[in-house]
């Protein structure tokens, strides 16, 4: 994104306000997991859902009992998994005709192991899907079922797909997480202000790239706190909302993302501390899609989250 900073005066401060435990425990979780997985994509963009990975490890806790189940619901902040499942409930319905958000589950285990009744009962009743169990010294038939299913549950939207590299030889389960959302902004950016524009990649190097431009009127704040200007552009259903979070200095976004995990910052609550604010817009044409390895990130999540967070 390009923008001049230095022009927007509305300024706020990021109060550190008492959160309940739920909200708490949830923020932490995002932050966490925003952090982590910037250190493992350090040279690639990248969308992830934290909302939508919450469901999937919903789903783990209640396949595990006593102590895991515990540290499961700890690292989410969850004090029990109906709320987990009244969370993907409020989520998995949230599509309407101006904008679409789904999340898919699937779990998939090895044929040596028996999916217990229960458990495919809660998954389907309360989750929308079936564990699965497949042959995983076939790794070929394996990514096939997975890749088809995407294909199946996104209408070929999503273009990723997982692939035998991804396997490990020893693996014998696979939990997969899809998050899709997509919506067309409230004010169409004019399509004669669209052109060339800058976009820094460090503080010397950058690329010119399609930039849509105009002039709005949008919610504007300034945070001292985290050296950010940060700005909220309306989908066309004005619920749905694209917060920007655009650094002061140019190689200042991995500070940012370290300051908004040391400060455990709810991202929310910089929304209510907005003004309405006339600016010059430059927004980079774009379209992400990842496809992610969350086994690394999410045991560094959960180390934090036992440890109570660093």
């Amino acid at each position: 994104m390009a923008s001049d900073a230095k022009k927007m005066s509305v300024t706020a401060s990021y109060s550190k306000r008492a959160l309940s435990s739920s909200v708490a425990g949830s923020t932490l979780f995002q932050s966490e997991l925003i952090y982590y997985t910037a250190k493992t994509q350090q040279t690639k963009n990248f969308v992830i859902s934290p909302i939508s990975l919450r469901s999937l490890l919903t789903i783990l806790s209640i396949a595990v009992i006593r102590d895991p189940h515990a540290e499961i619901l700890t690292v989410l902040g969850m004090k029990s998994t109906h709320q987990g499942i009244q969370e993907y409930k409020g989520c998995r319905n949230a599509s309407r005709d101006d904008f679409t958000f789904s999340l898919h589950n699937s779990i998939y285990l090895d044929v040596r192991f028996e999916i217990d009744l229960t458990f495919k009962t809660i998954c389907l009743e309360q989750f929308q899907t079936r564990p699965i169990n497949l042959t995983f010294e076939n790794r070929e038939d394996v990514v096939r079922n997975v890749n088809e299913w995407i294909a199946e549950q996104t209408e070929q939207q999503i273009k990723s797909r997982i692939t035998i590299d991804s396997l490990d030889a020893m693996q014998h389960n696979l939990f997969v997480n899809i998050a899709h959302f997509e919506s067309k902004w409230r004010k169409t950016f004019p399509k004669k202000f669209l052109a060339k524009g800058d976009f820094w990649l460090t503080r010397t190097e950058k690329i010119s790239i399609d930039m849509m431009h105009d002039f709005c009127e949008l919610q504007v704040g300034d945070f001292d706190d985290l050296k950010v200007t940060a700005m909220l552009i309306p989908y066309r259903n004005m619920d749905v909302k694209l917060l920007i979070l655009l650094p002061r200095e140019i190689d200042g976004l991995v500070k940012l993302e370290q300051e908004l995990k040391d400060q455990r910052v709810d991202l929310t609550s910089l929304m209510t501390m907005m003004k309405a604010k006339i600016v010059k817009l430059g927004l980079p044409r774009l379209k992400l899609e990842t496809n992610l390895l969350m086994n690394e990130v999410l045991m560094e999540v959960s180390e934090v989250e036992m440890r109570g967070g660093d």
